[in-house]
C-alpha cells in the first residue's frame, strides 16, 4: 500500500503557507497524533515531543518501504512494524528521559 500511494506521504512533508495551512485538512489531522497519544497522559512539554516522535516513527516507516528499505532483509516487514510499534509502546508508558 505505501509504495502504491508514496505521493500522498510525500505531500505531507511540504511547508505550507500559513492562509494555506489553516484552510487544509492539516488542523484536523494534526489532533490525531494527540487522540492517539492521549492514553500515555503525557503532559506538555512531553506531548509535543511524543507527538514529533510519533511522526518520526511513521514517517521513517513509509520513507523506507516506499525506497525499497526492506526489501534487504530476510524477516518480514510487518513483523518489523509491530516490533517497532511495541517498542514505541513502551518508550512511551516509561515516561520522559530524563
Amino acid at each position: 500500500m505505501t509504495r502504491e500511494r508514496a505521493g500522498l506521504a510525500a505531500a505531507t512533508r511540504f511547508r505550507l503557507d500559513p492562509d494555506t495551512a489553516a484552510e487544509s485538512a492539516a488542523p484536523r489531522h494534526s489532533l490525531m497524533p494527540r487522540a492517539i497519544l492521549r492514553g500515555y497522559e503525557l503532559t506538555e512539554p512531553e506531548q509535543a515531543h511524543a507527538v514529533r516522535l510519533l511522526g518520526r516513527v511513521i514517517h521513517g516507516r513509509i520513507s523506507l518501504e516506499a525506497t525499497g528499505g526492506f526489501s534487504h532483509g530476510v524477516s518480514a516487514t510487518q513483523d518489523s512494524w509491530i516490533r517497532s510499534l511495541d517498542r514505541l509502546d513502551a518508550l512511551l508508558r516509561n515516561g520522559p528521559a530524563s
